[in-house]
């Protein structure tokens, strides 16, 4: 069966969580992407980048679990149900018709990386945008919405727009 992911959509994303540099990133380099459709009800699973092998399970089991509590509470980030004590984490973005989690940094840069794979797969496939709309409405939609005030998305969708 095909994969849902466009993987050099996916890898642009990493390659700008990357750039922000390994003071913030406390040198990791990869994780899991998990990418759900809504209408087809399947969803495809990708590692990025690299990563320590004893860490493989726990991300691939981080990103599917964002994916799946997102699939069944409604909400729009994981962030909005993570609990520490259960160690379940943010980094997972429900948008229109899709959900896409990934696990491998911080919480934060996890959901840079699912934004952006989110925001463009949706703006090609349904809205059938070019790459500059797309671009122009990714930086719109996260300029306009209150939850990414300080967040390091408008960093990395800067570093993502001047590099694909």
């Amino acid at each position: 069966m095909k994969s849902l992911i466009d993987v050099s959509i996916a890898q642009h994303a990493l390659e700008s969580v990357l750039a922000l540099g390994n003071e913030k990133l406390g040198n990791r380099t990869g994780g899991f992407l998990v990418f759900f459709d809504h209408s087809s009800k399947t969803m495809s699973t990708i590692p990025l980048g690299n990563y320590e092998q004893s860490k493989e399970v726990r991300f691939l089991t981080n990103a599917t679990e964002k994916t799946i509590r997102l699939l069944s509470n409604g909400q729009f980030r994981s962030m909005h149900t993570r609990d520490e004590q259960k160690e379940i984490w943010g980094g997972g973005i429900q948008y229109g018709s899709y959900i896409c989690s990934f696990s491998g940094f911080l919480e934060e840069h996890d959901e840079c990386i699912a934004l952006i794979y989110v925001l463009y797969h949706d703006c090609k496939e349904n809205m059938k945008m070019t790459h500059k709309q797309t671009l122009e409405y990714m930086g719109k939609f996260i300029s306009n919405n209150n939850e990414f005030n300080n967040h390091p998305i408008h960093e990395v969708l800067s570093v993502f727009s001047s590099r694909f």
